[in-house]
C-alpha cells in the first residue's frame, strides 16, 4: 500500500489522504483494455457493419504503459494518459496500423490505470473517425465535436457491453473527481463532492456559462476541445433519455420526447462518416444531423418529422441553430382525392376533390392543395 497526501498552492500540506492498494487498484490494465477494445470493435461491427478503424479490419496497436521517453508529454510532464494516432502508420510488412496509447495516471494527475471501457471505445472512435469519416480537426470546434463524437460513440459501447450506459465518463478513473465529464448536466464535469469545479466544467449551452472562447485563448486546451464538446454530449444525453420541463440558462423551459439511442447512435455515425468536413462546426453538424435522419428514415415522413421535430427543440435548449425549418409538420394524409363531386369531409375539414389532404403544421390542420 502506499499513502499519498497533498501540498497546497501556498505550500502546506491539506488534509486529504489517498490510499492506494496496489494489488486491486492496479487491476490488470492490459487485458481490460483489450477487452474493452473488443467490445468497441465488435459494436461498430454488429451495428454499423464496420470492421477495424478503417472499416476493412486494419491492423490496431494498443500501447499500456508507454515510455517516458515517448513524445506525447502533456503539459504538466506527465506521460500522457491516453491517446489515440489519428493518422494510420505503416508497420514493417507495409500494413496500414493505427495506434493506442494509455497511460498508467498517477495520483498527483488524479487518475487511475486508464483501462476504463468508455476511455477505451472514445479512443478507439477517434481511430474511426479518422479511418472511415473526414477525420475531424483536433482544434476548436471542429475539435470539441470530435472529442464529443468519441464521447458519444463511448456510450453506445457501454450500453452495447454492459446493458446501459453510464452517462458519466471517467467515473472509475478519476480519483478525487466525480468523473472527468458529465453528460446529464456539463456544469457537473469533474465535480468534487458535489460541487462545481471551476477548471473542469463544461457548457451545456453554445457559448453560454464555461464557454471557452477560442478566439481569445487559442492555445488552451487546443481552442477548449475538451471543453466545448459539453454542448454535444449533453445534446445526445437529452435525446437519447428525453427531459420534463427542464429551464435553460437563458430562461427558456422545454420538454424533450426521447428519439433514443438506438436512433441516435445511427444519425451521429452517419453525420460522421457521410457529411461531417474536416472543419466542421457546431451550425455545420445540426445540419448534418438532420440530413441523417432524412437518410436513415428515407421515406417515413411520420418519423422524420417527429425526430426532427425533438432535434429542434433540443437544439433551441443547448443554443444551438440550424438552417432546417421549423419543425411541427407531420403528414396526416396525402394524395386524398375525394371519389364523389361536390365535398366530403376529411378529419373533419370538409374538402373538395381539388385538394391533396390534410396536414398539421405546428399543431394546426391545414388543407394543402
Amino acid at each position: 500500500d502506499h499513502i499519498y497526501k497533498f501540498r497546497t498552492t501556498d505550500g502546506s500540506y491539506s488534509g486529504l489522504f489517498y490510499k492506494i492498494d496496489v494489488a486491486t487498484d492496479a487491476m490488470q490494465p492490459a487485458l481490460d483494455i483489450h477487452w474493452s477494445i473488443q467490445k468497441a470493435y465488435d459494436m461498430y461491427d454488429t451495428y454499423f457493419g464496420v470492421k477495424g478503424s478503417d472499416g476493412e479490419g486494419c491492423q490496431l496497436v494498443n500501447i499500456v504503459n508507454p515510455s517516458n521517453s515517448f513524445p506525447l508529454v502533456d503539459n504538466i510532464g506527465f506521460p500522457y494518459n491516453a491517446c489515440a494516432l489519428n493518422i494510420p502508420l505503416e508497420d514493417p510488412y507495409n500494413n496500414k496500423t493505427f495506434y493506442m496509447l494509455y497511460g498508467m495516471g498517477g495520483v498527483i494527475a488524479d487518475f487511475k490505470p486508464n483501462a476504463e471501457l468508455p476511455i477505451i471505445a472514445h479512443e478507439y472512435t477517434h481511430t474511426v473517425t479518422a479511418g472511415c469519416g473526414s477525420g475531424l480537426m483536433p482544434q476548436n470546434e471542429s475539435g470539441a465535436l470530435n472529442e464529443a463524437t468519441a464521447d458519444c460513440m463511448a456510450m453506445v459501447v457501454e450500453d452495447f457491453a454492459l446493458g446501459q450506459p453510464s452517462w458519466d465518463f471517467g467515473d472509475k478513473t478519476a480519483i478525487f473527481r466525480a468523473n472527468l465529464r458529465s453528460y446529464k448536466d456539463p456544469w457537473y464535469s469533474g465535480s468534487v463532492d458535489g460541487k462545481i469545479s471551476e477548471s473542469d466544467a463544461q457548457p451545456k449551452y453554445y457559448g453560454g456559462r464555461y464557454w471557452l472562447d477560442y478566439n481569445a485563448d487559442p492555445q488552451k486546451d487546443n481552442g477548449g476541445v475538451h471543453i466545448n464538446n459539453g454542448v454535444f454530449n449533453y445534446l445526445f444525453y437529452l435525446l437519447c433519455e428525453g427531459a420534463q420541463n427542464i429551464t435553460n440558462e437563458v430562461g427558456q423551459t422545454h420538454t424533450i420526447e426521447a428519439i433514443g439511442m438506438d436512433a441516435m447512435k445511427d444519425i451521429v455515425f452517419h453525420s460522421m462518416v457521410y457529411y461531417n468536413s474536416s472543419m466542421c462546426d457546431y451550425a455545420e453538424i445540426a445540419d448534418n444531423l438532420m440530413i441523417a435522419v432524412e437518410d436513415i428514415a428515407q421515406q417515413d415522413e411520420i418519423r422524420i418529422a417527429k425526430q426532427q421535430e425533438q432535434m429542434h427543440i433540443a437544439y433551441q435548449h443547448v443554443g444551438m441553430t440550424t438552417s432546417f425549418p421549423p419543425a411541427g409538420i407531420t403528414t396526416v394524409a396525402s394524395d386524398a382525392h375525394s371519389p364523389y363531386s361536390g365535398t366530403f369531409n376529411l378529419y373533419g375539414i370538409p374538402v373538395d376533390g381539388s385538394y391533396r389532404g390534410v396536414v398539421i403544421r405546428n399543431g394546426k390542420k391545414v388543407l394543402v392543395k
